[in-house]
């Protein structure tokens, strides 16, 4: 009987996703998590079946290292690239060519000498443009959105697809992902405004339409073992949409968070999209000037996006891994979850 286990590995295991996935597979996979930061200070605690390396994988001879340390402990059969840079201010940063870009090549070549039965890839819809009215972003869109991180993810996307010709690959384009914890930062900034008494607290830019997708994180872990687990099955390379179909809108969540939370209907004041450059601007100033301490949550590149939709048809993902997100888990059902938790422990 061979008791071995399969083996994976994980970069960005110390990230948001990175830390839900090591604690899903650490039973049935032996894992080797890459992270920047030390066990220790990732706050990780020690399991058997975890190889904690330190490692950044812009650096290509510690990753060299790395390589030959897993090759001489087994080998790896699956690679799940978490690793990457944001910054919600969607200024241009190094960060997004050298971890992004150069990173995930280095991370790929890296898979090629491991001889993996497969690589994952996460990308993200925000790589994708605004559709039209009445158009969706499907599995086939091509991610053409000219922001930073977006156009560092479509490079990583076209690198993952020259690498399938050594390796299988597959690519998912996430939602925004949240946990009930909510740890989506844009998310957290619109429910602690609305829920407070601050003076903005009733405003939606707009006509209150602008929405995105989101995701539950045990959703992403979901789609992800279920991608492992029908790798054989699967096409040399493949495109995924991890994420619900249609698009959630800053009324909904704002109509129902604010209702579970303070008992009644409150009604939001809608501020005309000509109305948000000089209001975002006196924002700024107000900020700059010491006169208020929040960091207004909006940047004068949303603006363009007000009352626009980021609709999803995922239906191809659903039909070729036999996946759905859980209907529990749909940010208009689980929203409540969140809200109890800011309840009940306000200060974390």
């Amino acid at each position: 009987m061979n008791n071995k286990l399969p083996s994976i590995v994980i970069t960005g295991a110390s990230g948001f996703v990175g830390r839900f996935l090591l604690e899903n597979v650490r039973e049935e996979f032996k894992v080797y998590a890459i992270a920047r930061r030390s066990r220790k200070e990732s706050n990780i605690p020690y399991h058997k079946n975890i190889h904690w390396i330190q490692c950044d994988i812009a650096n290509k001879d510690t990753l060299n290292d790395v390589k030959n340390y897993i090759n001489e402990n087994g080998g790896a059969d699956y690679l799940v690239h978490l690793a990457a840079f944001y910054d919600f201010t969607y200024m241009d940063n190094n960060e997004y060519k050298r971890t992004n870009i150069e990173g995930t090549l280095n991370v790929l070549k890296f898979a090629k000498e491991l001889n993996v039965k497969r690589f994952i890839f996460a990308s993200s819809l925000a790589a994708c443009n605004f559709p039209a009215d009445g158009e969706k972003i499907s599995e086939t869109t091509n991610p053409e959105a000219e922001f930073a991180y977006a156009k560092s993810k479509r490079i990583g996307e076209q690198y993952v697809k020259e690498y399938s010709k050594y390796f299988p690959c597959s690519v998912v384009r996430f939602a925004a992902i949240y946990s009930d914890w909510c740890e989506y930062a844009p998310l957290y900034k619109f429910l602690s405004i609305w829920l407070s008494k601050k003076i903005d607290s009733r405003l939606l830019a707009g006509k209150g339409e602008s929405a995105v997708p989101y995701i539950h994180v045990q959703d992403v872990i979901s789609l992800i073992r279920i991608i492992i687990k029908n790798s054989n099955n699967l096409t040399q390379f493949s495109m995924y949409n991890g994420s619900p179909d249609g698009s959630v809108s800053h009324k909904e969540l704002f109509l129902i968070s604010t209702a579970y939370f303070f008992g009644k209907k409150i009604n939001p004041v809608f501020i005309p999209k000509s109305l948000t450059y000089p209001g975002l601007f006196l924002k700024m100033l107000l900020k700059y000037s010491h006169l208020v301490c929040d960091e207004p949550l909006e940047k004068f590149w949303m603006i363009k996006y007000i009352d626009k939709k980021l609709d999803v048809d995922s239906s191809f993902t659903r039909k070729e891994l036999a996946w759905e997100p859980a209907p529990r888990y749909h940010i208009t059902r689980r929203l409540l979850f969140l809200l109890e938790k800011i309840k009940s422990h306000p200060d974390e």
